[in-house]
């Protein structure tokens, strides 16, 4: 950090073009590879206990008018879950479950 400022640098693997972007907020979006962003790219030990986790998850209209989240339990005793999102929408989603594969498939 730099004044405040996230200081991210990159490098164009093809061109070898360098660039410096520098912001009050950063949002890491590396998915499956966020412990190995971390601990290689940043140079920090991985905060919490990170581990790879899968959840299937789809954002449809609005579904009910109240503020809550509900949670709907099946036979199974597995849940779904409905949270009201921005107003307009809905997220619906099942529980993640912990995977147990190699992060370079993504969590597939």
């Amino acid at each position: 950090m730099e004044n405040g400022l996230w200081v991210v640098e990159a490098e164009d693997i093809d061109s070898g073009e360098k660039f410096t972007w520098k912001a009050r907020g950063l949002v890491n979006a590396t998915g499956p590879w966020v412990k190995q962003f971390f601990d290689e790219g940043m140079h920090l030990r991985s905060p919490y206990g990170i581990r790879l986790i899968k959840g299937s998850h789809i954002v449809v209209p609005r579904v009910h008018t109240q503020k809550q989240a509900y949670i709907l339990q099946n036979e199974d005793k597995r849940i779904v879950f409905v949270i009201p999102w921005m107003d307009e929408f809905s997220i619906i989603g099942t529980t993640d479950v912990e995977y147990k594969g190699r992060s370079e498939s993504g969590g597939h």
